[in-house]
């Protein structure tokens, strides 16, 4: 699979500049085609929620200005990156039923080969779509690279793959070939909680032949998290050591509905991940 169509969501706040900067950059290594979008709110929703069934028209009025202004200022982030790096690009804005923006995002993400969000604290977080990004891993069924803060740019030369013998890692790894056969640097990582056998090498190692058939050549690394250290934060604090710049791994969710509950390790990459991270379901 090759990836040639990338829509990236941009919420209008000052991080999304970083998401964008982001999304330009692989959608040029890709030669792909970059969309960007934003998610209009129903604000009628939104406002008899936040005051009570009967909101007034003020309030209403005032939540209307603000993302309109929100969305002026989605869009100027993205065209002002993709001008400076001198992309052909498209935007546009779609208004979210009253279902939600997140179900209008993951409409819109039917249409393209990856996904690129922001991480903005996962569903508790402060983001004007909070639960957006594990929204559209679930509901689009399209990979969704997630993007934290603190990330650069560049993406891709050096991979992790957070490696565990399931459904999700497998189509995590599967999704992230176009990444893969291009790195420089590719590792799988299995990690053993404290107290926990490592996971199963021959599983490892039937990944990493998997991956070679494509051309891909993977050493298999197994971490033993530390005391008190949970699974996430042994992948993360691997990752770190290795000098990871991508991280791999598969969306759990314990759950099929709609507010579906993640597992202990996706909520941690959703929240606090601290490098890109090439996530599927």
């Amino acid at each position: 699979m090759s990836i040639r169509n990338i829509l990236v969501h941009v919420d209008g706040t000052e991080r999304s500049a970083r998401t964008v900067e982001t999304a330009c950059t692989v959608a040029k290594g890709f030669g792909a085609r970059l969309t960007g979008f934003f998610v209009m709110p129903d604000v009628t929703v939104a406002a008899a929620v936040s005051d009570g069934a009967m909101a007034n028209s003020q309030l209403i009025v005032d939540m209307q200005d603000a993302a309109e202004k929100r969305a002026g200022d989605a869009e100027k982030i993205f065209r002002e990156e993709t001008r400076r790096q001198a992309m052909d690009a498209e935007w546009f804005r779609t208004d979210a039923p009253m279902s939600g923006a997140r179900s209008a995002a993951a409409e819109a993400a039917f249409y393209a080969d990856l996904v690129i969000a922001g991480q903005y604290g996962g569903s508790s977080g402060s983001a004007p779509d909070p639960g957006l990004a594990e929204d559209l891993v679930i509901d689009s069924g399209r990979p969704l690279l997630l993007v934290p803060d603190s990330a650069g740019s560049g993406a891709g030369k050096r991979i992790l793959i957070g490696w565990k013998e399931s459904r999700e890692a497998a189509k995590a790894v599967h999704d992230a070939l176009p990444f893969l056969s291009k790195a420089d640097s590719v590792a799988i990582a299995m990690v053993a909680e404290q107290g926990d056998a490592p996971e199963d090498d021959i599983s490892g190692t039937r990944i990493a032949k998997l991956l070679a058939d494509h051309g891909v050549n993977a050493a298999l690394q197994t971490v033993a998290a530390q005391t008190d250290e949970s699974t996430s934060e042994a992948l993360f604090n691997h990752a770190r050591t290795w000098g990871a710049d991508m991280l791999v791994a598969g969306a759990y969710s314990h759950s099929r509905l709609r507010e579906g509950i993640f597992g202990g390790v996706s909520k941690s990459i959703f929240s606090g991940a601290p490098l890109p991270v090439l996530l599927s379901n």
